[in-house]
């Protein structure tokens, strides 16, 4: 398919260049020599280069260098014939005219597939050669990981890389990517110590400390203000119990004009959570607080004090089967009916899987200390995920149970009965 295409932007650019040097008159019957030839075949395949632009078969950047490449190149020839003395224009006759059409036509066409070659990133996988389908998000994303092994010098390559594993939600490719950006001198973008951050945290549970807090602090010391880096930040102080660090940098981030409003309000209940428990540590301090603490500890030790497990058994309706694809990303998750909508456990399926039964439990925790365990209520939830966010977003498909005790209610059945407005 792309090399129709390539075939009849050629033509094209042959229907512009062929017919004056066959015409039997007209100027260029008189005025033609090898300058002239010259700049026509530049014409022609600078027009070519820009139709490629403009359907997206050439990137802008690639386009550029191309055209460079190619004005350099008629520069030095016209350069050339100048400097050794060329003898004034000298008509040609119609048979050398079209005997130089025809090389024109040769020159221009392997020219340019040759250039194209040269400057395109684009391959086609072979179900796309055989099928004329177009490739898989998956396939694209390894015709780019070939591509980078084969040129592994490309910082920004491996980012985009990374970036790519990670929508993916496949973390650990995403973290060996990002750490080739890093070591090529990528190490100064910001943007890229945060995603590679976030990646690693995927990979340890969703903790900060180590390496991920390392990449945050560094991105934090070249872009103080970077959101993504303060949000971050937020949850390693939120996990280190520095309440009142994680609160300051999410104020931060509230304050920014362009966060979204699903996400605001995300932000705001974990900053309820952070208040909850700074408030609760200063109780603490107060003896009469402590006495009171220290008997419900020790009310808690007699009782028992066994991790919450939950037992769950997804299903998804029949009448939404058909809007599924099997390699789609399903959460099951329990969260608290009020506070934060942070999961308090969650594992990740996919459709494929469905139906089948999990275990939530508590050492399933993103945060310390928010497990099911410390919620007297929660709501047990599955999703599918049409984008493989792990937000809830228009589209996805989901089911939720009525509220629940964790430490009694520990068999739930969660039905994926309704989309998400």
């Amino acid at each position: 398919m792309l090399w129709l295409v390539i075939a009849a932007m050629l033509g094209a650019a042959m229907l512009m260049l062929l017919p004056p040097l066959w015409r039997a008159g007209g100027r260029y019957a008189d005025t033609l020599d090898s300058d002239t030839a010259n700049i026509e075949v530049l014409r022609a395949q600078l027009a070519e280069l820009e139709a490629e632009r403009d359907s997206g078969v050439l990137s802008p950047e690639q386009y550029e260098s191309a055209r460079e490449d190619l004005q350099s190149a008629a520069a030095a020839e016209l350069s050339d014939e100048q400097s050794d003395g060329a003898q004034p224009p000298q008509p040609l006759s119609v048979r050398a005219r079209r005997w130089l059409g025809v090389g024109v036509f040769v020159l221009v066409s392997a020219g340019s597939i040759v250039m194209y070659q040269g400057v395109s990133t684009y391959q086609e996988t072979p179900a796309a050669a055989q099928t004329g389908a177009e490739p898989s998000v998956e396939e694209m994303v390894e015709i780019l990981a070939a591509r980078l092994r084969a040129q592994p010098d490309n910082a920004q390559g491996w980012t985009m890389l990374g970036r790519a594993y990670a929508i993916l939600q496949n973390y650990d490719q995403a973290v060996g990517a990002y750490a080739q950006a890093y070591q090529l001198g990528a190490a100064d973008n910001p943007d890229l110590l945060i995603d590679y951050a976030e990646a690693l945290a995927f990979t340890h549970e969703g903790r900060m400390r180590g390496q991920p807090l390392e990449l945050v602090q560094q991105a934090l010391s070249i872009a103080p203000a970077h959101p993504k880096a303060l949000w971050l930040a937020g949850f390693a102080d939120f996990q280190a119990a520095d309440y009142p660090g994680a609160l300051s940098r999410w104020r931060q981030v509230t304050e920014n004009p362009a966060l979204g409003e699903d996400t605001r309000r995300m932000l705001q209940g974990y900053m309820a959570e952070a208040q909850s428990k700074l408030d609760a540590t200063a109780q603490t301090e107060d003896p009469q607080a402590d006495a009171q603490t220290g008997a419900a500890v020790a009310d808690t030790a007699t009782a028992g004090n066994e991790a919450v497990a939950i037992r769950v058994e997804v299903t998804i309706a029949e009448s939404l089967i058909a809007q599924t694809r099997p390699t789609e990303t399903v959460y099951v998750f329990a969260r608290a009916v009020t506070g934060p909508p942070l999961p308090l456990a969650v594992q990740k399926l996919t459709v494929a899987d469905l139906p089948t039964v999990v275990t939530l439990d508590d050492n399933m925790a993103m945060v310390e200390g928010l497990n099911l365990s410390s919620q007297p209520n929660v709501i047990v939830g599955a999703r599918v995920s049409r984008s493989g966010n792990p937000l809830p977003q228009p589209g996805d498909l989901q089911g939720l149970s009525p509220p629940i005790t964790p430490a009694t209610d520990t068999n739930v059945t969660v039905l994926i009965n309704e989309t998400i407005k």
